[in-house]
């Protein structure tokens, strides 16, 4: 039996996985045909997950839970402007432009719901990026050198939440370089 295969397939990812760029994946998702449109033959593969599969060989992936846990992560931050209302998608025609603050996670987590009655949070593999909600921001100076946040995550539910998970952060600190070499010294 002869198959034909389509001319392509069009990937659709979040900018939350662009640091996986250029490396072998494993993507999960949704196969979808667009409107028959003349000339048009391709299915478009909506990402929900991106996997890193050289690193999930060699490391296991910490689980952390949504609110109400408490938790800790270690990173460095970044801001990215978006468009915001009325339509969310262009400042150059008249989008408000939002500001975000995101954590590029030093290494992936898992992020799973704090109890079985918990319907509102999604559980979500792999998370590379939070977005970061501080009440008081630290100095920009931290940003890049490595910060430590504390807070609860939740799901993403608004036209405003730019990555799939998002912390609201109680507290937060410097990344100690001394502790932590030390640290891997007592292991």
């Amino acid at each position: 039996m002869q198959q034909e295969s389509l001319p392509f397939i069009r990937v659709l990812m979040g900018e939350g996985y662009d640091s996986l760029l250029g490396k072998r994946v494993q993507l999960h998702g949704r196969l979808t045909k667009p409107i028959d449109f003349i000339l048009l033959e391709d299915i478009t593969f909506d990402v929900d997950t991106a996997l890193d599969v050289e690193w999930q060989q060699t490391h296991q992936i910490k689980t952390v839970f949504y609110e109400p846990s408490i938790t800790e992560l270690k990173g460095s931050l970044f801001q990215k402007t978006y468009p915001g209302p009325p339509n969310y998608e262009s400042i150059e025609y008249g989008d408000m432009p939002e500001t975000s603050i995101i954590l590029a996670l030093s290494e992936p987590i898992d992020v799973q719901a704090a109890s079985p009655e918990d319907d509102f949070n999604q559980f979500e593999k792999e998370v590379r990026e939070v977005q970061i909600i501080f009440d008081a921001v630290p100095p920009k100076d931290l940003w890049e050198q490595g910060i430590v946040v504390a807070g609860t995550l939740f799901s993403a539910h608004t036209g405003h939440h730019r990555r799939r998970v998002l912390m609201e952060v109680n507290d937060w600190e410097p990344v100690k370089e001394k502790t932590e070499v030390l640290l891997h010294d007592q292991r």
